[in-house]
């Protein structure tokens, strides 16, 4: 006579291992979806020898869709002479860390050389960002 009862452990141990492995496989697959065009693309803006504003905000909070406009217009303002970069941290969530972001959306200031010289975390109104720029990066 067979035991059911050890069938089904044994059932429902053969599950569980089967869903920690998809799991896993799903963690693994989140984390590792920023995309190689991006990352290439920040790194190639940041070799321009320009100093650089990076926005990092996601589509869901609405200050950071109140903020794409000005970005979006400080982008063609200062062509040339300021790199712009919007990262979107649900696309690119390595940046979160990277940055030490705690709240969004933040602004970071960089200088021609990368180096980090302002920071403000939440909504930024436009004159304000104007004289970070203007001040602090030494744009005109």
């Amino acid at each position: 006579m067979r035991d059911t009862g050890t069938d089904k452990d044994t059932l429902i141990r053969a599950i569980a291992v089967g869903l920690i492995v998809l799991i896993a496989v799903g963690i693994f697959i989140y984390k590792n979806r920023t995309s190689p065009r991006e990352s290439v693309e920040l790194n190639q803006q940041l070799v321009q020898d320009l100093p650089t504003l990076l926005e990092l905000s996601s589509t869901t909070c609405p200050p950071c869709r109140e903020m794409i406009p000005i970005l979006e217009q400080l982008k063609k303002e200062y062509d040339g002479r300021v790199n712009i970069k919007i990262i979107d941290i649900d696309q690119q969530p390595d940046e979160v860390q990277k940055y030490s972001i705690r709240v969004i959306p933040t602004q970071i200031l960089l200088d021609a050389d990368g180096k980090e010289i302002g920071r403000h975390e939440g909504f930024i109104p436009k004159e304000e960002l104007i004289k970070a720029i203007e001040g602090k990066m030494g744009v005109r």
